[in-house]
């Protein structure tokens, strides 16, 4: 059996990550993440068509984790955004604007505060006199994955996977699990027909 197409794709969905990573604006980001749901996709394509010739024994095997692939929320949604990049002109991810929030350390909610003098520049303070300490708080830009849409069927940002609940939406963090599970599986699948021969 030829698994060094499955290899290649598995490899590459690493490189797409990698470049998820090291992006240096959107645009290289938004790109690398679009190639990643495809190679991703192609992972388990590839190992389907290797064990083509030997189906009876690897029907079982690709049948449950094909049916995983339909039932996790986040397998399922790294296919359905793969899908909607290439067979639609909707983004599969998002620009989240970052914050900038002034507030002040107060003991009581509601508690009157009183500003003296506030000088900023952008958002750089560069003097602060008042009645009680000011609190800033910074949220930097972020990215995350959106809903997607699919003939007809809406696909929202996962919230699980394997049973475990996601507390990110941003694309690397859903690619590093992604990498994991095809890594797990190109192994299993491996492993499986060593073990059959």
């Amino acid at each position: 059996m030829d698994f060094i197409p499955a290899q290649k794709e598995l490899n590459a969905s690493k490189r797409c990550f990698e470049r998820m990573v090291s992006a240096k604006n959107y645009e290289e980001y938004e790109e690398a993440w679009c190639d990643f749901l495809n190679r991703l996709e192609k992972i388990f394509e590839k190992l389907q068509r290797a064990c083509n010739p030997h189906k009876e024994k690897f029907n079982t095997l690709l049948s449950k984790e094909n049916a995983l692939r339909s039932s996790d929320p986040l397998l399922r949604y790294l296919k359905q955004a793969r899908n909607a990049d290439t067979h639609s002109i909707q983004d599969v991810a998002k620009r989240v604007p970052g914050s900038f929030h002034l507030g002040f350390d107060v003991a009581t909610p509601g508690e009157p505060v009183h500003i003296e003098k506030l000088v900023m520049r952008g958002t750089d303070i560069h003097e602060y006199r008042g009645s009680h300490p000011l609190v800033v708080t910074f949220t930097p830009e972020t990215v995350e994955v959106k809903e997607v849409i699919n003939r007809g069927v809406h696909y929202l940002p996962p919230e699980s996977h394997l049973s475990q609940p996601l507390t990110t939406r941003h694309p690397t963090e859903l690619a590093r699990l992604g990498v994991e599970f095809y890594e797990q599986l190109f192994g299993k699948v491996t492993n499986f027909f060593s073990s059959n021969q």
